[in-house]
């Protein structure tokens, strides 16, 4: 189930969305109406650092990604053109394109661990661009941490980001059951 993390405010899945995901209703809802955020209340305009960049949304959609919870073929092409876009436009933040958002591993500062195999956590990045408009440089009048009162934000989504934890549960150690001779 999506939820807000525990320490930076950001929004984090609690297992992976995309091709061969987990594909949670609410965690699929999260990267959908983040996707909006970033593409339609921002406008595509964001930033890494002091580097302004525009990112458009992925063609081919009669209009904007609808947050529905569903994995389909629109959610798919965006977490491919989004991975896509970071590849191509901000190289060196080392993001896999596999078409998955895994659950990011926040560290409570920002960006958390890295992936084993050394990649970033796209969730994460995605985070930290919408983030990143937090500022008044832009003066905007919509800010990330307002994503559960959106509109296209559904009461289920909503209901699920007043969750606040530190760690998905993809994440969470579980000891083994003991096996006991019959």
């Amino acid at each position: 189930m999506a939820y807000r993390v525990k320490n930076n405010g950001g929004f984090n899945v609690d297992g992976s969305v995309g091709e061969s995901g987990d594909n949670h209703s609410s965690d699929v809802m999260l990267v959908q109406a983040l996707f909006r955020m970033l593409y339609v209340d921002f406008g595509g305009e964001t930033a890494w650092g002091d580097a302004e960049i525009f990112l458009e949304p992925p063609s081919g959609d009669a209009g904007p990604i609808a947050v529905d919870g569903i994995f389909g073929p629109s959610t798919r092409r965006h977490v491919y053109h989004f991975q896509n876009q970071l590849r191509m436009r901000l190289s060196y933040v080392d993001i896999k394109q596999d078409g998955l958002l895994d659950p990011g591993r926040f560290d409570g500062l920002g960006f958390g661990k890295r992936s084993t195999n050394g990649y970033r956590y796209a969730i994460e990045v995605l985070n930290a661009l919408l983030a990143s408009q937090n500022t008044d440089a832009l003066n905007r009048s919509v800010h990330f941490h307002t994503l559960p009162e959106r509109d296209y934000v559904k009461p289920a989504l909503r209901s699920a980001l007043k969750t606040v934890k530190t760690t998905p549960s993809k994440y969470m150690h579980r000891a083994p059951k003991p096996v006991f001779p019959p």
